[in-house]
């Protein structure tokens, strides 16, 4: 998915990327963040956890190049589960930035709704 990163300099503002569809794990395996903008400016990404509601730091703040951009995945990748969420904000500036995200989903089944019968 690609979206821009278009909040204000606050990680309440934060502007959703993604969120992990109800029946669903995610496995982000590439995430990038692009300054379109000639100067440099500052990013930071937040991951919600929806089982205890709280959103978690990723990144705090992040200096991307102007005319940069910035690989988050490195090491491996980054499992979300139904309900969890990538967030993304702008630290300084009124720049914009641009997202791109690719994850596999892999279906489960022990979420599914449950049934009721009569």
């Amino acid at each position: 998915t690609g979206i821009s990163a278009s909040t204000t300099s606050s990680p309440d503002n934060a502007t959703l990327l993604f969120t992990c569809p109800n029946q669903y794990e995610a496995e982000i395996v590439y995430f990038l963040i692009s300054n379109d903008q000639a100067s440099n400016s500052n990013i930071g990404i937040q991951i919600y956890h929806a089982d205890d509601e709280v959103y978690h730091t990723l990144v705090l703040e992040e200096q991307i190049t102007g005319r940069g951009s910035k690989q988050f995945i490195e090491a491996g990748p980054i499992y979300l589960h139904e309900g969890d969420k990538v967030l993304a904000y702008r630290v300084t500036s009124s720049h914009n930035f641009s997202s791109s995200l690719s994850c596999k989903l892999h279906y489960s089944p022990a979420n599914r709704p449950s049934v009721t019968t009569f």
